[in-house]
């Protein structure tokens, strides 16, 4: 597998490997998703994590087939298993958590500019902090792409359905600091 995370996901005795799990029937006996088959075509390669879930004991044996498998290039550490709505969250939560450091960046060059700090000497020693890291934290025109803002209103979406007004308010001002790095100020 070439990609950062790969979600496969189990269902009766039917195996999907998809990149999100959300919008899938049930009653699918395969899906590939075409981003699984494009990183796929480019060659094996060691992701980060590969999320599974099963719902039955069928699924059980799927995974430990499919374990099986990637045993030949992915450490058994970095093959997860957990329910449906774990590695669905996972994603989500992966992609949001990197999306609000972009937005948090985006947020202190806005007051580098008007301080006249130099937001990369800010990014270069916060990101000396060995707590924080120096990966994503490069001010720019927002997080770029659909991915992240697709997968905060996801979550957004998710905190509405279940009555969590104030966490789905919080991912939305990630969404808003995004929007507000774009505007030509």
């Amino acid at each position: 597998m070439c990609f950062q995370d790969s979600s496969i996901c189990c269902l009766k005795d039917k195996v999907c490997i998809i990149h999100s799990i959300i919008g899938i029937s049930k009653g699918e006996s395969s899906c590939v998703s075409r981003k699984f088959l494009n990183r796929l075509a480019q060659g094996p390669k060691i992701p980060s994590r590969s999320t599974w879930t099963f719902e039955t004991p069928g699924g059980q044996k799927a995974i430990q087939a499919l374990k099986n498998v990637y045993a030949h290039w992915v450490p058994e550490d970095r093959i997860i298993t957990t329910n449906l709505w774990s590695a669905e969250l996972s994603k989500l939560a992966a992609n949001a958590f990197l999306a609000q450091r972009i937005s948090s960046v985006n947020a202190m060059s806005a007051l580098c500019e008007a301080t006249r700090a130099n937001v990369a000497e800010v990014s270069h020693v916060v990101g000396k902090d060995t707590r924080i890291g120096p990966k994503f934290l490069n001010a720019s025109v927002g997080f770029g792409g659909l991915c992240f803002q697709k997968d905060i209103l996801n979550l957004v979406y998710i905190c509405e359905c279940n009555g969590l007004l104030e966490v789905a308010n919080y991912w939305k001002q990630v969404v808003k600091i995004n929007d507000y790095q774009k505007l030509d100020r």
